[in-house]
């Protein structure tokens, strides 16, 4: 999926990359694999990347691992392990 940010003050691009679910069931939601984001403001150019890997805990994919680089300067990465789930109920 792609979008671009036109104005005045900045302009900008994002593109959001899927995967399908491992196991898709009918009303599963597609989740996001990668973004790659660019803006632009005067200028000055941030490109800005995003991935994330994803585990099964309890039924639900909850990610896993993140990564998160700004045009090469800043890098940040997480991993997420021993996590847990609860469904919440609902009044209806």
């Amino acid at each position: 999926m792609h979008y671009t940010l036109d104005s005045p003050a900045m302009n900008g691009t994002i593109d959001l990359h899927y995967v399908s679910s491992p196991k898709p069931v009918p009303g599963d939601l597609r989740r996001i694999s990668s973004m790659d984001a660019s803006e632009q403001i005067g200028n000055s150019t941030m490109n800005v990347t995003l991935s994330l890997d994803y585990q099964a805990v309890d039924g639900l994919y909850i990610p896993s691992h993140v990564s998160y680089n700004i045009g090469g300067a800043y890098s940040l990465s997480m991993d997420f392990s021993g996590c847990s789930v609860f469904k919440e109920a609902v009044a209806h």
